[in-house]
């Protein structure tokens, strides 16, 4: 796996088989390796904790505040990223490393 997680542009490629039914001899499909959609998705949760971590701390000022409006508001976003979380962790399951606490790392 990358060193630091990357994005998945410009890492796909061809992956050619031989083809008994195809008018070529050859057909084949565009790819990512495993290692580089683990290291986008695990990217994209690390993101997505320091997008949460953020919220909390907006959260906390409007609270100082009294701003209940704005707190609603960031209670909506955060409620957001948990769900954008679990739908990540339920349809890419192979792909997510998680820690003891079952956080995306």
């Amino acid at each position: 796996m990358p060193e630091k997680n990357e994005p998945l542009k410009g890492k796909t490629f061809f992956l050619r088989k031989l083809c008994a039914s195809c008018d070529s001899l050859f057909r084949g499909d565009y790819v990512f390796e495993f290692e580089d959609v683990k290291s986008a998705i695990q990217g994209l949760l690390e993101e997505l904790e320091e997008k949460r971590t953020e919220l909390e701390n907006k959260k906390l000022e409007y609270a100082k505040k009294l701003n209940d409006e704005g707190m609603a508001i960031i209670e909506v976003l955060l409620s957001l990223c948990d769900w954008f979380e679990q739908k990540i962790k339920k349809w890419l399951p192979d792909v997510v490393v998680e820690d003891e606490k079952g956080k995306g790392l």
